[in-house]
């Protein structure tokens, strides 16, 4: 049986490439063992195997089969739940496992129109690669799968037309941080500092920072008093300025 992958090419189904995905989001490598069965999260997924069938629609299957299995008896779970769908996500988003290097990330997303150019004048490549050196991939792999669906569905931007995830949740912690320190003195510190607190989860940010604040949407605003009068031309200009706000973050 063939199946289709990312890049539109078929190639011959390997079930055992499946079984061993599954066991490395199991391994102590990405930070502990998991309690969890690897062949109940397979035999409970119920892939009904197609000829043709997108990789992809084999990973949601096996993701959407361990976050069942998540209660307070196996918390494990969350976690392994989590893994698979990290591991998805780094697929659309870099085209592979292993993350991409951070300024090309960077240059991809400036390139498409995604990211404010100014990124790459206020740092250095230097800068950048050492940044990059700082970024915690797996700490991704540790978070629970809830905290990466919040992540994933309301804050990592996508291509509105296809839906391709075009970020990943570390890179992003470390841009906000660059951007809302970019012209700070002696500024790298801070960034540091802020991504290590973003990532260990020590402070929340409001939901335009997160979502847009490295975009070209600079706003950094959650949220604004407007004055209106008692007439409906007020009212009506009121509500039309409140909408242009929320639409540009």
């Amino acid at each position: 049986m063939l199946i289709t992958k990312r890049n539109g090419k078929q190639e011959e189904m390997d079930l055992d490439r499946i079984h061993q995905m599954l066991e490395n989001c199991k391994k102590e490598d990405l930070g502990r063992e998991l309690d969890v069965s690897v062949s109940d999260t397979a035999l409970s997924a119920h892939i009904k195997f197609a000829e043709g069938m997108k990789t992809s629609d084999i990973q949601q299957t096996l993701i959407k089969s361990a976050a069942e299995k998540i209660s307070p008896q196996t918390p494990d779970y969350a976690i392994f739940a989590g893994r698979l769908l990290v591991t998805e996500m780094r697929k659309e988003c870099y085209g592979s496992f292993d993350p991409a290097r951070f300024i090309d990330y960077i240059h991809a997303n400036v390139a498409c129109g995604l990211y404010d150019p100014s990124i790459l004048e206020l740092y250095s490549e230097e800068e950048i690669d050492m940044l990059e050196s700082v970024i915690d991939y797996d700490n991704d792999f540790n978070r629970p799968y809830s905290s990466i669906v919040q992540l994933d569905s309301k804050y990592l931007i996508k291509d509105a037309k296809t839906n391709r995830r075009l970020e990943m949740i570390q890179e992003t912690f470390m841009l906000i941080a660059m951007t809302i320190f970019a012209l700070e003195e002696n500024c790298i510190p801070l960034v540091i500092d802020m991504y290590n607190a973003l990532k260990d989860d020590k402070i929340s940010l409001p939901t335009p920072i997160i979502s847009g604040v490295r975009t070209q949407l600079k706003m950094f605003s959650s949220c604004c008093l407007l004055k209106m009068g008692d007439t409906t031309e007020s009212i009506l200009a009121s509500e039309y300025a409140l909408s242009l706000m929320t639409a540009n973050r």
